[in-house]
């Protein structure tokens, strides 16, 4: 789409976790699981600390029925962020996942 094709313009190293984070969440908006994925990983390996990043990709990884890398994807946003806006959701998912 058009969003992809301008971005593909834009070197790689130009690119913030920010971005990354953006085009996953429209991804895996649109049932693109597998790109999603691929671009959360990148916000992560652009910076480690990023909250959001493990929720979304723990939720496409969930979605993709890998429960167990989705398991460690949500503990890790609950380290980053005990009491983040997504902590409950969080919890509640980490609870069927038992």
């Amino acid at each position: 789409d058009a969003a992809k094709e301008a971005l593909s313009k834009v070197p790689e190293e130009k690119f913030t976790d920010s971005m990354y984070l953006n085009m996953g969440i429209l991804m895996f908006n649109k049932s693109n699981l597998t790109v999603a994925e691929d671009y959360f990983s990148k916000a992560i390996a652009k910076r480690a600390d990023v909250a959001d990043a493990y929720y979304f990709r723990g939720l496409t990884r969930y979605q993709a029925k890998r429960a167990a890398e989705a398991k460690a994807d949500f503990l890790k946003y609950l380290e980053l962020e005990p009491s983040g806006k997504e902590a409950d959701t969080v919890k509640a998912i980490l609870d069927t996942l038992k």
